[in-house]
Protein backbone atom coordinates (compact mmCIF):
# COMPACT_ATOMS: atom_id res chain seq x y z
CA UNK A 1 0.00 0.00 0.00
CA UNK A 2 1.37 3.21 -1.09
CA UNK A 3 2.38 5.59 2.11
CA UNK A 4 -0.69 8.26 0.50
CA UNK A 5 -2.69 5.27 1.07
CA UNK A 6 -2.03 4.86 4.20
CA UNK A 7 -2.25 8.74 4.85
CA UNK A 8 -5.74 8.51 3.80
CA UNK A 9 -6.54 5.41 5.65
CA UNK A 10 -5.06 6.47 8.99
CA UNK A 11 -7.04 9.99 7.86
CA UNK A 12 -10.53 8.41 8.03
CA UNK A 13 -9.84 5.74 11.40
CA UNK A 14 -9.81 9.79 12.60
CA UNK A 15 -13.09 10.31 11.21
CA UNK A 16 -14.33 7.21 12.15
CA UNK A 17 -13.16 7.85 15.83
CA UNK A 18 -15.37 11.00 15.53
CA UNK A 19 -18.22 9.23 14.36
CA UNK A 20 -17.92 6.30 16.82
CA UNK A 21 -17.21 8.77 20.32
CA UNK A 22 -20.19 10.58 19.30
CA UNK A 23 -22.83 8.12 18.69
CA UNK A 24 -21.58 6.22 21.64
CA UNK A 25 -21.69 9.19 24.22
CA UNK A 26 -24.77 10.99 22.60
CA UNK A 27 -27.29 8.45 22.95
CA UNK A 28 -28.01 4.78 24.77
CA UNK A 29 -29.22 1.99 23.04
CA UNK A 30 -32.71 2.16 21.17
CA UNK A 31 -35.71 -0.21 21.27
CA UNK A 32 -36.15 -2.07 19.30
CA UNK A 33 -33.85 -3.73 17.51
CA UNK A 34 -30.33 -3.03 19.07
CA UNK A 35 -31.86 -3.94 22.42
CA UNK A 36 -33.48 -6.84 20.88
CA UNK A 37 -30.33 -7.90 20.16
CA UNK A 38 -28.60 -7.50 23.40
CA UNK A 39 -31.53 -8.54 24.91
CA UNK A 40 -30.54 -12.38 23.04
CA UNK A 41 -26.68 -12.58 23.94
CA UNK A 42 -27.57 -11.72 27.34
CA UNK A 43 -29.75 -15.13 27.71
CA UNK A 44 -27.95 -16.87 25.87
CA UNK A 45 -25.11 -16.28 28.22
CA UNK A 46 -27.03 -16.93 31.21
CA UNK A 47 -28.32 -20.40 29.65
CA UNK A 48 -24.83 -21.30 28.54
CA UNK A 49 -26.93 -22.05 25.28
CA UNK A 50 -24.50 -20.95 22.12
CA UNK A 51 -26.19 -22.42 19.88
CA UNK A 52 -29.96 -21.53 20.03
CA UNK A 53 -30.76 -17.79 20.76
CA UNK A 54 -33.43 -17.17 23.21
CA UNK A 55 -35.51 -14.20 24.05
CA UNK A 56 -37.77 -14.06 26.97
CA UNK A 57 -37.29 -17.48 27.23
CA UNK A 58 -38.81 -18.39 23.53
CA UNK A 59 -36.37 -19.35 20.63
CA UNK A 60 -35.02 -16.87 18.17
CA UNK A 61 -34.51 -17.89 15.04
CA UNK A 62 -34.97 -14.35 13.08
CA UNK A 63 -31.27 -13.98 12.93
CA UNK A 64 -27.60 -16.62 13.06
CA UNK A 65 -26.10 -16.60 15.85
CA UNK A 66 -22.52 -14.70 14.82
CA UNK A 67 -23.12 -11.82 16.22
CA UNK A 68 -23.50 -12.74 19.71
CA UNK A 69 -20.46 -14.72 19.72
CA UNK A 70 -18.97 -11.77 19.08
CA UNK A 71 -20.18 -10.25 21.94
CA UNK A 72 -19.56 -13.08 24.46
CA UNK A 73 -15.98 -12.86 23.25
CA UNK A 74 -15.85 -9.45 24.32
CA UNK A 75 -17.78 -10.58 27.81
CA UNK A 76 -15.53 -13.23 28.01
CA UNK A 77 -12.35 -10.73 28.22
CA UNK A 78 -13.61 -8.07 29.65
CA UNK A 79 -17.55 -8.80 31.55
CA UNK A 80 -20.56 -8.19 30.56
CA UNK A 81 -21.43 -4.13 29.17
CA UNK A 82 -22.81 -2.24 26.94
CA UNK A 83 -19.92 -0.65 25.32
CA UNK A 84 -18.69 -3.68 23.50
CA UNK A 85 -21.58 -4.93 21.82
CA UNK A 86 -21.85 -1.29 20.32
CA UNK A 87 -18.07 -1.10 19.21
CA UNK A 88 -18.90 -4.35 16.96
CA UNK A 89 -20.51 -2.72 14.09
CA UNK A 90 -18.03 0.26 14.11
CA UNK A 91 -15.27 -2.47 13.64
CA UNK A 92 -16.68 -4.19 11.36
CA UNK A 93 -17.38 -1.06 9.39
CA UNK A 94 -13.55 -0.20 9.53
CA UNK A 95 -12.49 -3.85 8.29
CA UNK A 96 -14.95 -2.58 5.45
CA UNK A 97 -13.04 0.09 4.24
CA UNK A 98 -9.94 -1.54 4.50
CA UNK A 99 -11.09 -4.77 2.42
CA UNK A 100 -12.51 -2.40 -0.22
CA UNK A 101 -8.95 -0.17 -0.15
CA UNK A 102 -7.58 -3.52 -0.80
CA UNK A 103 -9.82 -4.97 -3.19
CA UNK A 104 -9.15 -1.85 -5.57
CA UNK A 105 -5.57 -2.28 -5.11
CA UNK A 106 -5.94 -5.57 -6.54
CA UNK A 107 -7.56 -4.63 -9.76
CA UNK A 108 -6.31 -1.81 -10.66
CA UNK A 109 -2.15 -2.57 -9.11
CA UNK A 110 -1.44 0.28 -11.62
CA UNK A 111 -3.53 2.76 -9.83
CA UNK A 112 -3.18 2.92 -6.18
CA UNK A 113 -5.25 6.55 -6.56
CA UNK A 114 -8.04 3.97 -6.84
CA UNK A 115 -8.02 2.07 -3.51
CA UNK A 116 -8.26 6.24 -2.18
CA UNK A 117 -10.94 7.03 -4.20
CA UNK A 118 -13.35 4.01 -3.87
CA UNK A 119 -12.67 3.76 0.27
CA UNK A 120 -13.41 7.71 0.36
CA UNK A 121 -16.55 6.79 -1.79
CA UNK A 122 -17.46 4.15 0.84
CA UNK A 123 -17.18 5.83 3.76
CA UNK A 124 -18.83 9.31 2.25
CA UNK A 125 -22.01 7.19 1.68
CA UNK A 126 -23.89 8.95 4.15
CA UNK A 127 -26.52 6.16 4.83
CA UNK A 128 -23.44 3.61 5.31
CA UNK A 129 -21.51 6.13 7.64
CA UNK A 130 -25.16 6.52 10.16
CA UNK A 131 -25.71 2.38 9.41
CA UNK A 132 -22.08 1.89 11.00
CA UNK A 133 -22.64 2.82 14.23
CA UNK A 134 -26.21 0.74 14.69
CA UNK A 135 -26.33 -2.15 16.44
CA UNK A 136 -27.72 -3.83 13.61
CA UNK A 137 -26.19 -7.05 11.35
CA UNK A 138 -25.65 -5.24 8.17
CA UNK A 139 -21.75 -4.19 8.85
CA UNK A 140 -21.05 -7.50 9.82
CA UNK A 141 -22.76 -8.98 6.38
CA UNK A 142 -21.04 -6.20 4.48
CA UNK A 143 -17.62 -7.40 6.07
CA UNK A 144 -18.44 -11.28 5.17
CA UNK A 145 -19.44 -10.46 1.52
CA UNK A 146 -16.58 -8.18 1.33
CA UNK A 147 -13.90 -10.61 2.42
CA UNK A 148 -15.64 -13.37 0.06
CA UNK A 149 -15.40 -11.17 -2.70
CA UNK A 150 -11.49 -10.18 -1.87
CA UNK A 151 -10.85 -13.80 -1.45
CA UNK A 152 -11.53 -14.52 -5.05
CA UNK A 153 -9.32 -14.62 -8.02
CA UNK A 154 -9.05 -11.61 -10.02
CA UNK A 155 -10.22 -12.62 -13.69
CA UNK A 156 -7.70 -11.42 -16.63
CA UNK A 157 -10.87 -9.59 -18.20
CA UNK A 158 -14.16 -8.91 -17.29
CA UNK A 159 -17.30 -10.36 -19.17
CA UNK A 160 -18.85 -7.87 -21.95
CA UNK A 161 -22.34 -6.71 -19.68
CA UNK A 162 -20.73 -6.81 -16.47
CA UNK A 163 -18.05 -4.89 -18.13
CA UNK A 164 -20.56 -2.30 -19.54
CA UNK A 165 -21.90 -1.66 -16.40
CA UNK A 166 -19.05 -0.76 -14.29
CA UNK A 167 -17.47 1.16 -17.64
CA UNK A 168 -20.80 3.14 -17.51
CA UNK A 169 -21.29 3.62 -13.72
CA UNK A 170 -17.78 5.29 -13.19
CA UNK A 171 -17.82 6.94 -15.87
CA UNK A 172 -18.40 10.35 -14.87
CA UNK A 173 -15.93 10.01 -12.09
CA UNK A 174 -12.61 8.17 -13.78
CA UNK A 175 -13.03 10.11 -16.50
CA UNK A 176 -11.10 13.49 -14.29
CA UNK A 177 -7.88 13.88 -13.15
CA UNK A 178 -6.58 11.85 -10.12
CA UNK A 179 -6.03 14.71 -8.26
CA UNK A 180 -9.48 16.42 -8.61
CA UNK A 181 -11.44 13.04 -8.41
CA UNK A 182 -10.09 12.50 -4.54
CA UNK A 183 -10.42 16.21 -3.97
CA UNK A 184 -14.15 15.98 -5.25
CA UNK A 185 -14.62 12.64 -3.28
CA UNK A 186 -12.65 13.85 0.28
CA UNK A 187 -15.13 17.28 -0.28
CA UNK A 188 -18.58 14.83 0.19
CA UNK A 189 -16.70 12.16 2.70
CA UNK A 190 -16.21 15.02 5.03
CA UNK A 191 -19.92 16.43 3.87
CA UNK A 192 -21.14 13.43 5.03
CA UNK A 193 -19.44 13.15 8.47
CA UNK A 194 -20.58 16.37 9.05
CA UNK A 195 -24.45 15.69 9.22
CA UNK A 196 -23.67 12.76 10.62
CA UNK A 197 -22.09 14.72 13.58
CA UNK A 198 -25.02 17.47 13.40
CA UNK A 199 -27.63 14.75 13.67
CA UNK A 200 -25.71 13.39 16.32
CA UNK A 201 -24.64 16.40 18.25
CA UNK A 202 -28.35 18.05 17.26
CA UNK A 203 -31.35 15.89 16.43
CA UNK A 204 -30.31 12.80 18.71
CA UNK A 205 -30.27 14.17 21.77
CA UNK A 206 -33.83 15.73 21.38
CA UNK A 207 -35.20 12.69 20.56
CA UNK A 208 -33.06 10.87 23.32
CA UNK A 209 -35.10 11.05 26.28
CA UNK A 210 -38.22 8.87 24.60
CA UNK A 211 -35.96 5.99 23.42
CA UNK A 212 -33.59 5.64 26.43
CA UNK A 213 -34.96 3.19 29.41
CA UNK A 214 -32.24 3.65 31.89
CA UNK A 215 -34.90 6.31 34.41
CA UNK A 216 -37.14 3.32 34.12
CA UNK A 217 -34.19 0.81 34.40
CA UNK A 218 -33.27 2.53 37.72
CA UNK A 219 -36.70 2.51 39.28
CA UNK A 220 -36.69 -1.48 39.22
CA UNK A 221 -34.86 -3.03 42.31
CA UNK A 222 -31.78 -4.01 40.77
CA UNK A 223 -31.50 -4.32 37.14
CA UNK A 224 -33.21 -5.63 34.06
CA UNK A 225 -32.99 -6.55 30.27
CA UNK A 226 -35.88 -6.90 27.69
CA UNK A 227 -36.78 -5.29 24.32
CA UNK A 228 -37.09 -1.94 26.40
CA UNK A 229 -33.46 -1.78 27.38
CA UNK A 230 -30.57 -3.85 28.20
CA UNK A 231 -28.80 -3.56 31.57
CA UNK A 232 -28.26 -7.16 31.79
CA UNK A 233 -28.53 -8.40 35.53
CA UNK A 234 -31.86 -9.67 35.69
CA UNK A 235 -30.96 -13.84 36.37
CA UNK A 236 -34.34 -14.63 34.41
CA UNK A 237 -36.07 -13.55 31.18
CA UNK A 238 -38.89 -10.89 30.98
CA UNK A 239 -42.22 -12.68 30.93
CA UNK A 240 -44.73 -11.22 28.79
CA UNK A 241 -48.14 -11.46 29.52
CA UNK A 242 -51.44 -11.54 27.27
CA UNK A 243 -54.21 -9.04 28.44
CA UNK A 244 -56.00 -11.71 29.05
CA UNK A 245 -53.88 -13.77 31.15
CA UNK A 246 -53.16 -10.66 33.19
CA UNK A 247 -55.59 -11.11 36.45
CA UNK A 248 -54.60 -14.71 37.02
CA UNK A 249 -50.93 -13.61 36.93
CA UNK A 250 -51.19 -10.69 39.43
CA UNK A 251 -53.19 -13.58 41.83
CA UNK A 252 -49.95 -15.13 41.63
CA UNK A 253 -47.69 -12.88 41.95
CA UNK A 254 -48.45 -9.85 44.75
CA UNK A 255 -46.40 -7.63 44.80
CA UNK A 256 -45.33 -8.25 41.36
CA UNK A 257 -44.19 -5.40 38.78
CA UNK A 258 -46.00 -5.28 35.38
CA UNK A 259 -44.43 -2.86 32.28
CA UNK A 260 -47.35 -1.77 29.95
CA UNK A 261 -47.15 0.32 26.99
CA UNK A 262 -49.61 3.09 26.12
CA UNK A 263 -50.47 5.33 23.39
CA UNK A 264 -52.01 7.59 26.14
CA UNK A 265 -51.83 8.58 29.63
CA UNK A 266 -51.63 5.60 31.84
CA UNK A 267 -53.84 6.82 34.91
CA UNK A 268 -57.17 6.70 32.67
CA UNK A 269 -60.00 4.73 34.36
CA UNK A 270 -59.61 1.08 32.54
CA UNK A 271 -58.79 -2.11 33.56
CA UNK A 272 -55.49 -2.16 34.76
CA UNK A 273 -56.04 0.98 36.95
CA UNK A 274 -59.08 -0.42 38.76
CA UNK A 275 -58.41 -4.18 39.65
CA UNK A 276 -55.43 -4.22 41.60
CA UNK A 277 -52.53 -2.58 40.38
CA UNK A 278 -51.43 0.66 41.37
CA UNK A 279 -48.94 2.78 38.79
CA UNK A 280 -45.23 3.87 40.43
CA UNK A 281 -43.93 5.30 37.23
CA UNK A 282 -44.36 6.74 33.75
CA UNK A 283 -41.87 7.75 31.47
CA UNK A 284 -42.22 9.12 27.77
CA UNK A 285 -41.70 6.17 25.04
CA UNK A 286 -41.34 6.07 21.09
CA UNK A 287 -44.73 8.51 21.00
CA UNK A 288 -46.58 7.04 23.96
CA UNK A 289 -45.74 6.25 27.64
CA UNK A 290 -44.11 3.09 29.38
CA UNK A 291 -46.18 1.93 32.55
CA UNK A 292 -44.81 0.66 35.36
CA UNK A 293 -47.60 -0.66 37.68
CA UNK A 294 -47.25 -2.89 41.01
CA UNK A 295 -49.65 -5.29 41.88
CA UNK A 296 -51.52 -4.46 45.14
CA UNK A 297 -51.97 -7.39 47.16
CA UNK A 298 -55.67 -6.84 47.34
CA UNK A 299 -59.22 -8.88 48.39
CA UNK A 300 -60.63 -7.33 45.23
CA UNK A 301 -58.09 -9.04 43.15
CA UNK A 302 -59.43 -11.07 40.38
CA UNK A 303 -59.46 -15.21 40.52
CA UNK A 304 -58.07 -17.11 38.08
CA UNK A 305 -60.58 -19.25 36.65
Amino acid sequence: MSSNNVATFASLVVLWLVIVIGAIGLRSVWPVDETRYLTIAWEMWLRGDWWVPHLNGVPYSDKPPLLFWLFHLGWAIGGVNEGWPRLVPPLAALANVALTMHLSHRLWPERPERARTTALILFGSLLWLACSTVLLFDMLLWLLLTTRVVSLPIPETLSVVPGLLLIGAGFALFRQAPSTINRQVWALTLISVTLTAVVYAGVVPAVASTHDMHPLAARLAGKYYGEYQFLGRLHRPLQVIAEDDLLPWADAHPGGRVLTYSSGACNRPDAVATTGFALEYVQAYRGGNVCLWRVLPSPFMGVAG
